[in-house]
């Protein structure tokens, strides 16, 4: 009887599951069409997503924001067929970079969009949203239409403020005039000027362009040559105006090469439109050095969250510069040199020479009177008997050496060096074998001291 029982429950419990599965079968909806078949109409932009139903994922919000992307991206080709691009050699990398950006700001601006059907699948999520096309453009219209409002505002403001002389604050209103419709083609809008109409985009790249001509560098305070008494290094004085007002706080951009290569540095003209410019020589062969200054308004954009975009528009433009040249002077150095053995001349100038040969190789000029000079450099060096065996003499060397300034007589290095040992079989080969040390030494340590010292 139990087993009767036993297999007559097992027996019900099957047939219970087997409906279940059915029931659960029956109420899975068909997949709609236009999953596989998409949608197409005149009057309805169309986005279709879908998304993978994962545990822990917002599957819902991926399948709906995939579905706006792709109803951003009909948008995007209807708009590219239908608008015309302002191009020109100059700016065409910058229009395939507004288009490439069309896609996303559809995306982040879309309004009024609706969701019509939403479907379940095993593993994936569906979702179908639509956009009247009517309702898409009367909303492009309205923020076409806010956009042009704020870039005239903006363009009669940075007018406005040129006017005034207030040149920063005319820039600033210009980059909020072309911020203000940067999501439209440069022939997108237009506006009625001088009787005629002109897109507005050239109208307010025009007035910053004719403002930047109006900007003048006098470079007329020129400083001194760069030489030894200022350390090869100097300051060139700009003043920087615009129809004879001081310009206060506009950024400019220094370049010049030296032997690292390009070097740019930025300076800010001051409450008195000025700014020193530095100049130095890094090598005193060349008979000038130059840096080239430019206005540099890119710096006045860097921290605007569309500063991308604005150096995008900006590199088009043609902007104040001039080249700074200041001559180097080369500094002059007379050498006295007394080179003894034994307490007497000896004949050439070994250690000298090889000073003066080192120094001419960094540009130092060697003349032959002290009254020329700059700098003086004095040496003195001899030679004397040390000891002696059956085999060998033994000679030292020592020298001292100064050098000074020729007017002020102001030492700037002095040194010396000694015992030096000399060995040979005599104390004349003995000696000319302590010169020939005290020439290696020279070589290693004295000579990068004196480059130092002087340059």
């Amino acid at each position: 009887m139990k087993k009767y029982l036993f297999y007559s429950l097992t027996f019900f419990m099957l047939i219970a599951c087997n409906n279940k599965k059915k029931v659960v079968e029956e109420t899975t909806l068909p997949k709609p069409s236009w999953i596989s078949d998409r949608p197409i109409t005149d009057m309805y932009y169309i986005g279709i997503g879908s998304a993978t139903m994962e545990e822990g994922t917002n599957f819902i919000e991926s399948a709906k924001n995939n579905a706006l992307n792709d109803l951003a991206s009909e948008i995007k080709v209807s708009l590219e067929s239908n608008t015309v691009y302002y191009q020109n050699e100059s700016n065409k990398t910058f229009n395939e970079d507004f288009r490439s950006t069309i896609k996303t700001s559809i995306a982040a601006d879309l309004e009024g969009y609706s969701l019509i059907d939403s479907w379940q699948g095993q593993n994936k999520y569906w979702v179908y949203y639509r956009l009247s096309k009517a309702e898409y453009f009367e909303q492009v219209e309205r923020k076409r239409l806010a956009a042009k409002k704020a870039g005239e505002e903006f363009y009669r403001l940075g007018i406005e403020a040129a006017e005034k002389g207030d040149v920063i604050l005319s820039i600033n209103h210009y980059f909020d005039a072309i911020s203000a419709i940067k999501n439209y083609g440069p022939s997108a809008i237009e506006v009625l000027s001088g009787g005629q109409f002109v897109f507005l985009d050239h109208l307010i790249m025009s007035a910053l362009q004719s403002l930047l001509v109006d900007i003048e560098i006098d470079n007329s305070e020129r400083p001194a040559a760069l030489s030894y008494f200022n350390g090869f290094k100097t300051y060139y004085p700009l003043l920087i105006k615009r129809k004879g007002r001081m310009i206060t706080g506009l950024p400019l951009e220094s370049t010049y090469f030296n032997q690292y290569g390009e070097i740019t540095e930025q300076y800010v003209t001051n409450e008195y439109g000025k700014a020193n410019v530095s100049l130095a020589a890094t090598d005193i062969k060349v008979p000038n050095v130059s840096n080239v200054v430019k206005v540099n308004i890119f710096a006045i954009a860097k921290n605007r969250v569309d500063a991308e975009f604005l150096n995008a528009k900006l590199a088009n433009l043609v902007y104040p510069r001039m080249e700074l040249i200041v001559n180097v002077e080369r500094p002059k150095l007379f050498v006295d040199a007394t080179e003894k053995e034994f307490g007497k001349r000896r004949s050439g100038e070994q250690l000298s020479g090889i000073l003066v040969s080192e120094l001419v190789k960094e540009g130092i000029q060697i003349v032959d009177k002290k009254e020329k000079a700059d700098l003086l450099l004095e040496l003195v060096s001899d030679t004397k008997f040390q000891s002696k065996d059956e085999n060998f003499t033994v000679v030292v060397l020592n020298y001292n050496i100064n050098l000074s300034e020729v007017k002020s007589k102001k030492s700037i290095y002095s040194g010396a060096d000694g015992p030096i040992k000399g060995v040979n079989l005599d104390e004349a080969r003995a000696s000319v074998k302590a010169y020939e040390k005290a020439e290696a030494e020279m070589y290693r340590k004295l000579v990068p001291k004196l480059k130092e010292a002087i340059l």
